[in-house]
């Protein structure tokens, strides 16, 4: 009898154990123990070029889930009975500052880049709302929405980066390197210097931000890994053309071999460039001393092909005039010449200010 009550008991505490799980959970996602935020409008919002830089703010009181929670809240924007368009999410306060520029790319970017497609230049009236997560198992509340008149600007999309922090430049993506997108959204190509102090094989990994708090990507170059635990990328020491698709989590390098062609030598032969390498990262380059002659064209190209090559990125005619003060170059760009004759050091190197290669003439 003895063990027929304790089985009793053990059922109802089983019992009373799981319902009062249930109560919790029901509680959680009942209606009547919510509140929803309520968005407040921000007025009509008017973006030009001479107020880009300012800021608009997105403020609303707090949802109330019946208990206490970590909420998170996005904003969305409706337009013309279309499809609600994420604007901003992750947001645990209870506003959302950004500045007039990055709301314009939002709602006047293209469709076809991810943005809201907008009309340009053009007053349009969008329906705002606000919602308020505390997870994939739980209700979404979500605001009424608000009606606002915003004129767009043309809207123009900061360049997209890869950064390539490694081994061999002190493992600081905020120091690094980047690689460009291309005209394929998602897949960024360019030369990259993978040298090393004392030529050991470099380690590293691609960013999508100047930081280690975004997304990173190691692994293999055949098998990109988001994961922040991935191991790291290797290549040999050297320079190489890099392609990265981050659609399909792919990436491939190609060792490249500077040389100097031009009227020189007849367009014929290679004059090699040697490296050297620097703790510093402005002090990396390729270097070569030659005589010029003032008008006559030159290049650098890669692995004695015409693949790669890098020429003046300017809109002057051809040839263009190099200095002391260097040359954006870029692949494909124009020839370039120096202003008299003479012996010259032509000096390849990286732009990390303006994120690109420069190539400079110093009369020896």
């Amino acid at each position: 009898m003895k063990n027929i009550k304790y089985i009793i008991m053990t059922v109802l505490s089983v019992w009373l154990f799981t319902d009062c799980t249930k109560l919790d959970k029901t509680k959680a996602d009942n209606y009547y123990d919510m509140a929803v935020p309520v968005l407040n409008t921000p007025g009509n919002i008017i973006v030009n070029d001479n107020n880009k830089s300012e800021n608009v703010t997105f403020t609303w009181s707090a949802a109330d889930f019946g208990y206490k929670a970590v909420v998170d809240y996005a904003i969305y924007a409706v337009y013309d009975g279309g499809d609600p368009y994420e604007l901003f999410s992750g947001i645990e306060d209870l506003q959302y500052t950004t500045t007039k520029e990055a709301f314009n790319l939002k709602l006047a970017g293209p469709k076809d880049d991810g943005y809201m497609g907008l009309p340009a230049l053009e007053k349009s009236r969008i329906s705002l709302y606000v919602t308020a997560s505390i997870g994939s198992d739980y209700t979404v509340l979500q605001s009424d929405s608000v009606s606002v008149d915003v004129t767009t600007a043309i809207a123009v999309a900061a360049p997209n980066y890869l950064y390539i922090p490694g081994n061999h430049q002190n493992w600081s993506p905020s120091d690094a390197q980047v690689l460009p997108e291309s005209d394929k959204k998602g897949v960024f190509a360019g030369m990259i210097d993978l040298h090393t102090d004392g030529d050991v094989q470099c380690e590293f990994k691609f960013t999508n931000s100047p930081d280690w708090d975004h997304i990173n990507y190691g692994g293999t170059l055949s098998a990109l890994e988001t994961d922040s635990g991935a191991g790291n990328l290797t290549a040999s020491s050297g320079f190489y053309y890099a392609t990265v698709n981050t659609n399909d989590l792919t990436a491939s390098i190609t060792e490249m071999v500077p040389s100097l062609i031009g009227d020189f030598n007849s367009w014929n032969d290679d004059f090699a460039m040697s490296y050297t390498y620097s703790s510093t990262r402005e002090d990396k380059s390729y270097s070569a001393t030659l005589d010029l002659v003032a008008g006559e064209g030159f290049k650098i190209r890669f692995n004695a092909g015409w693949t790669y090559n890098f020429g003046a990125d300017s809109t002057e005619n051809e040839p263009v005039t190099v200095g002391e003060d260097g040359m954006p170059v870029t692949l494909g760009g124009k020839n370039m010449t120096v202003s008299e004759d003479g012996n010259y050091t032509v000096t390849l190197y990286y732009d990390y200010v303006n994120y690109t290669y420069r190539v400079k003439c110093t009369k020896n």
